[in-house]
């Protein structure tokens, strides 16, 4: 079976991701926290990160995952950054590295940190940004287009990146690929439909109003 390792071969280190120090960063924000692994948002060197910590040996306490499970699920989610490397900063976060502690105690997966989910907008605004519902849409079918099955197509793992108005699609650990799935093109529209049924009820705030171009009045010219 292939390893992280062998993804990412200049990027698996202790030195170069430093886990045992990232653990030290203060101060972080908590973005989510699951019985498989918790969020960290960052700010390393002057880039805003989100950093998925796995704890191997049961934290949190109430996970019913084993080591080898929570392994699996965090090479699955870097080996998808990996087949969706022309997409990444676009349609998934940007990919930067993968490592452990020395011991293998911690592991963490560090993307770029694009902005707050679907979820947390339509929970804290009732609504989304205008033209979020068809951007969300269109960023999933450019995941199938490169051939990668979310797997955990939820509004909260869709992100809405504020400076550009794009929609981007994160947490990939259930995430699988297009030679691994029988009859991909079915359950990819699948997908797409549960998320368009996700997003059917949800509100959209109204574009911005179109800038209006003045219509000028040519006038015939005058010889003297």
């Amino acid at each position: 079976m292939e390893t992280i390792a062998a993804l990412y071969p200049d990027t698996t280190t202790t030195e170069a991701l430093g886990v045992d120090a990232l653990l030290l960063v203060r101060p972080y924000q908590v973005l989510a926290h699951t019985n498989k692994s918790h969020t960290r948002r960052v700010t390393v060197h002057g880039r805003d990160l989100a950093a998925k910590i796995v704890d191997f040996h049961g934290t949190p306490k109430h996970t019913s995952w084993s080591a080898r499970e929570l392994y699996d699920l965090e090479w699955n989610e870097v080996r998808a950054y990996h087949a969706l490397k022309a997409l990444q900063g676009r349609v998934v976060p940007e990919f930067l590295y993968h490592g452990s502690d020395l011991n293998f105690l911690w592991a963490t997966a560090v993307t770029t940190y694009e902005g707050v989910s679907l979820r947390h907008l339509v929970d804290d605004k009732g609504k989304l940004p205008a033209g979020a519902k068809a951007k969300a849409i269109g960023a999933l079918r450019a995941l199938h287009a490169a051939g990668v099955l979310h797997g955990d197509a939820e509004l909260r793992n869709a992100v809405w990146r504020e400076r550009d108005g794009a929609v981007l699609w994160m947490n990939l650990e259930m995430a699988m690929l297009r030679d691994e799935v029988n009859e991909f093109a079915a359950k990819a529209e699948r997908e797409v439909a549960d998320v368009a049924s996700l997003l059917e009820d949800v509100a959209e705030e109204a574009p911005p109003p179109r800038r209006s171009r003045c219509a000028f009045t040519r006038l015939p010219l005058c010889c003297a």
